[in-house]
């Protein structure tokens, strides 16, 4: 994890804490993990036309994960299972990009431990 040191004054990293998900000679990629947005998962489904069957996600925020493809999402989170697109982390933190995540949170059927972000 990288924590934005006091005087950074980009306000893209400002006060920011980014878990980095990747990094290789080719580039690397990080999401902020402590900027929640005024919109919540379940807003997010419908927008998608994915009904929930889980309870709560009207009250679990979308996060800002960063400035680069702020129309992407990713679901940070724990446990054993994988989608297509899953890449590990380290051994108890995985990031996936897939819509077949989304499906089973909305289901019930996905990590119980998550954040979404965009961007």
């Amino acid at each position: 994890m990288l924590i934005a040191m006091p005087h950074l004054t980009d306000p893209n990293f400002l006060h920011g804490v980014t878990i980095i998900c990747e990094h290789q000679p080719e580039g690397a990629m990080g999401l902020l993990i402590n900027r929640p947005m005024e919109i919540s998962i379940e807003a997010i489904l419908s927008q998608m036309g994915i009904p929930t069957l889980t309870k709560g996600l009207e009250n679990t925020p979308v996060y800002y994960g960063g400035p680069v493809d702020t129309d992407r999402g990713f679901v940070l989170h724990t446990g054993n299972k994988r989608w297509p697109g899953t890449i590990e982390v380290s051994s108890d933190i995985k990031v996936t990009s897939s819509k077949d995540i989304l499906l089973d949170i909305a289901n019930a059927t996905g990590p119980q431990n998550f954040l979404f972000v965009l961007g």
